[in-house]
């Protein structure tokens, strides 16, 4: 469990469902560990040719991004803490 949740772990109505990778700080940093490159370049309309450009794409049009994954019928994977919170 990622450090700043440490204050909440033995709280019996609270439960934390987060990545431990504290380095992918954000959704679209998640999502883009989570996808293929050419998929998520194909959502998106792109064509970035590593994951630091993409996720860079993803940080600075993060409404325009939410939208495509939105209306995407491609299968996109959430990341794992996402899934375990829903389940």
């Amino acid at each position: 469990m990622a450090s700043k949740y440490k204050a909440y772990e033995n709280i019996p109505t609270i439960k934390i469902f987060a990545d431990p990778d504290e380095a992918a700080g954000t959704l679209e940093l998640q999502i883009a560990k989570s996808n293929e490159l050419a998929l998520l370049n194909n959502i998106f309309g792109t064509n970035h040719g590593d994951q630091h450009a993409l996720t860079d794409y993803m940080l600075n049009n993060k409404t325009e991004c939410a939208l495509k994954i939105f209306e995407t019928n491609a299968e996109i994977r959430m990341p794992n803490y996402l899934q375990n919170a829903v389940e």
